[in-house]
């Protein structure tokens, strides 16, 4: 995920176009400004390509003109009538996050990003077809897609959802190189059968789906290390994920309806490290761990059996190579 401050540049406040300090990683507009200011902010961005723009007023992106060799850019504004100004940055930006907008725009400028590599988009837009021109693509974020218009995006090895609809989900083994995958919040039913076919898989985070009620086996998953369960309140049966055989660390949060017995598969699996069981009540997380005692104890901090909290060891939750999920971070 990303660290650092955010620079906040608001209308009539020139203190605010000072030097940025090497922690400040993304510079927010909050107004629209004239000319001369967008040149002032440019400035600060001019030797800092690992800073991110990021806009959340106005109703087109034309000021980008003012922006040469921008990176970096999220435009999060309802208001935004056209994103036509892209073209002003398409041989240089490689992060790109938009919001919903009110108008159901077109992506087509999107599509003309030619050195794109991290993508989130969210809200209804049309002409998704655009997607496919993203060659370079490494990171995607989108709602509804139809995979069958990622089968182009051969770098592609991120891969987000949620709050929509997927088509032909038995298309994910053979979209890109692919090594992590979150699902949330899906609308509709799904099969998640072709999420057990990817062994080049590393971590897998399912969110918030009533609708799926079974996993696949992740037998084949050679080398998943990572699995988040999040609110996925269909799921019983943990067999399938005890199958994984180089599982390191499994998050089980809101979880209600599963117990300590539902651990039982994974009791001696050889390479699990660390976990946390959210069932939903301390009684049940603590029934969990000591059926199952992996650090930390429940809730990230240890707590005695005489209900005393006490120092937890520390579990190196973060992934080498890996920096965070959720598209709006682009």
């Amino acid at each position: 995920m990303e660290s650092g401050r955010w620079r906040w540049i608001q209308q009539g406040s020139k203190a605010e176009l000072g030097p940025l300090a090497p922690d400040e990683t993304v510079v927010r507009m909050m107004a629209t400004f004239d000319e001369g200011i967008y040149r002032r902010i440019a400035e600060l961005l001019a030797s800092r390509p690992d800073v991110r723009l990021q806009t959340e007023h106005g109703e087109d992106l034309e000021f980008l003109q003012w922006f040469p060799g921008l990176r970096r850019f999220a435009a999060q504004s309802l208001r935004v009538q056209s994103i036509d100004g892209l073209r002003h940055v398409a041989n240089t930006l490689e992060h790109l996050a938009l919001g919903d907008t009110l108008r159901r725009l077109s992506r087509r400028p999107v599509g003309k990003l030619g050195q794109l590599r991290r993508l989130g988009i969210n809200g209804s837009w049309r002409d998704l077809e655009a997607i496919s021109a993203l060659v370079r693509l490494e990171r995607l974020g989108v709602g509804s897609v139809d995979l069958d218009l990622l089968r182009p995006l051969t770098s592609l090895r991120r891969f987000e959802s949620g709050l929509g609809t997927i088509r032909n989900l038995d298309l994910l083994p053979s979209i890109g190189e692919l090594e992590s995958i979150e699902l949330y919040r899906l609308r509709g039913s799904h099969d998640l059968t072709s999420l057990g076919e990817i062994p080049r898989l590393v971590r897998l985070h399912l969110a918030s789906t009533r609708s799926i009620t079974s996993l696949p086996s992740l037998e084949r998953c050679a080398s998943l290390r990572w699995l988040v369960l999040d609110t996925m309140t269909g799921i019983t049966d943990l067999r399938p994920v005890a199958a994984a055989p180089n599982l390191e660390v499994l998050l089980l949060i809101g979880m209600r309806q599963l117990d300590a017995e539902s651990l039982r598969p994974l009791v001696g699996h050889p390479t699990l490290r660390a976990g946390i069981w959210g069932f939903g009540s301390d009684r049940r997380n603590f029934a969990a761990q000591d059926l199952l005692p992996l650090p930390p104890e429940p809730f990230g901090y240890a707590i005695s059996r005489r209900g005393e909290r006490v120092a937890a060891e520390p579990v190196p939750w973060t992934q080498p190579g890996w920096d965070g999920i959720g598209y709006e971070e682009a």
